[in-house]
């Protein structure tokens, strides 16, 4: 999880409600669209370098840990409890 500090979170989601409140309208298609374009313009600040591809592939790892810890593994249990586990 990203814990920055609540100001910049103000900023960021001031800067970001026009997009997130379409957010249910998006096909997979979409949404990999907008995170490419994220990544692109944050990796075009400077000279690419290494750093910047580990620091990519690092937040998207941390990003799927953290999805799959949040929001997976909890429905995957809930689903265990409403139709029996196969184990």
């Amino acid at each position: 999880m990203p814990y920055i500090k609540q100001a910049t979170r103000k900023i960021l989601d001031r800067n970001l409600s026009e997009v997130l409140e379409k957010a249910h309208l998006w096909s997979s298609g979409d949404l990999n669209y907008i995170i490419t374009k994220l990544i692109l313009a944050w990796v075009r600040k400077s000279d690419l370098s290494y750093v910047d591809i580990a620091t990519v592939t690092g937040v998207l790892k941390n990003v799927s840990d953290e999805f799959t810890r949040r929001v997976i593994v909890p429905y995957e249990m809930a689903k265990i409890k409403e139709h029996g586990d196969v184990y």
